[in-house]
């Protein structure tokens, strides 16, 4: 058993050290132009090692995407977690600009994905049953929000995140919008 455990910490430390080398390799070089080698090379993990652990660098891409969404999937409620997305995004300001700006449209699956799922489990996890008016109001809102998080990015973050919300909001009346489809999830 504990040998399991063992492993399972190598395979841990494994995946923080390509995550590591993906962000670092992001700061000199275009996503496009990184190679898995480069990666390995960076992060002294073995190719065989890093295709054990990922099927591509769009998977370790995906993978890192996740990491940092982990503090979202942690909030309470709505405005939490689209503060908390613009915060991962502050924080993480020259990924999220090149992503945006270099793959587009890889950026915005992943995380539109993630998000997608993160809201399907809250409303499964508190009982309720999805419509096809709720699929489309998340699909709307997950597409709002990143089109606005693009924005931000791009236009060098010229107002504070809990600006941004507002914003939002008003424009949106979301929490109205949210409330009447149950999806405002304390």
């Amino acid at each position: 058993m504990k040998k399991e455990k063992k492993e399972d910490i190598r395979a841990q430390i494994t995946r923080k050290l390509l995550n590591e080398a993906l962000f670092d390799l992001m700061k000199k070089h275009d996503f496009n132009r990184i190679t898995v080698k480069q990666l390995c090379d960076v992060s002294n993990v073995h190719r065989t090692t890093f295709y054990a652990h990922f099927e591509d660098k769009y998977a370790l891409l995906s993978y890192a995407i996740k990491q940092i969404g982990k503090d979202v999937e942690e909030q309470l409620n709505f405005k939490e977690v689209h503060m908390c997305l613009f915060e991962v995004a502050d924080k993480n300001k020259d990924l999220f600009a090149q992503l945006f700006l270099e793959e587009r449209d890889s950026l915005r699956s992943i995380l539109r994905m993630e998000m997608y799922a993160a809201i399907i489990d809250r409303f499964e996890k508190a009982g309720k049953e999805i419509q096809i008016e709720q699929e489309i109001m998340i699909e709307a809102l997950i597409g709002s929000i990143l089109g606005v998080l693009n924005w931000w990015i791009t236009n060098n973050r010229p107002i504070p995140i809990e600006e941004i919300y507002e914003k939002v909001q008003t424009l949106g009346n979301l929490d109205y919008y949210l409330k009447s489809h149950g999806m405002l999830l304390k």
